[in-house]
């Protein structure tokens, strides 16, 4: 089995993850020393030819014409990130994702074609295009509740909107993980 391909999970100078990427990248970005590679047992970081040097430790071998290695399941960089954000962008697709495709007021799942953007306090009593006061709504629950907000149409919201703390679409690529990534990521969730 090549190991090459499956997942890496990258932390910023925070330990806080902001990305996956494959086995394959990941040695590259160690290779190119802004980033270390995790043991995920211990927490110690290892340069990329000090992780060569471990060998097999624990099973996830990947073969060269000289030497064998783990493949690394997590990298921490050493620098200042220049890829993450803090904000998530509002969009109906990163609204959806965050509310899990789920009208917000029947709590039926929709495909994303089958949901609208609905403001818990509409434009016309003032509100904003905000993470706060926007959710995923049926067509059906959206035009049922009009201008008004779900206390005023008697609806009531599945769960207050929140801000994400991370990247919806981020938080999808790492569903299903590996249990040794749980660690760096079950505060996010």
């Amino acid at each position: 089995m090549s190991w090459l391909n499956k997942s890496c999970l990258v932390l910023d100078q925070n330990w806080r993850a902001i990305n996956v990427v494959p086995v394959h990248r990941a040695i590259c970005m160690a290779f190119g020393r802004d980033h270390l590679i995790v043991d995920t047992k211990t927490y110690a970081t290892y340069g990329l030819e000090e992780w060569i040097d471990r060998g097999v430790v624990d099973g996830r071998e990947i073969h060269c014409v000289n030497f064998s290695f783990d493949a690394p399941r997590v990298v921490v960089t050493d620098t200042a990130s220049r890829w993450f954000k803090t904000k998530v962008n509002l969009n109906k697709s990163t609204v959806c994702k965050r509310d899990g495709h789920r009208c917000q007021y029947c709590g039926k799942t929709f495909p994303e074609s089958g949901l609208s953007l609905d403001h818990v306090v509409p434009k016309s009593q003032g509100g904003k295009l905000t993470w706060d006061n926007t959710v995923a709504a049926c067509f059906k629950c959206n035009v049922a509740k009009g201008g008004r907000t779900p206390k005023q149409a008697g609806m009531k919201l599945l769960k207050a909107p929140t801000e994400p703390r991370w990247s919806p679409l981020f938080s999808k690529r790492v569903q299903g993980v590996q249990e040794d990534w749980e660690k760096f990521i079950s505060s996010l969730r």
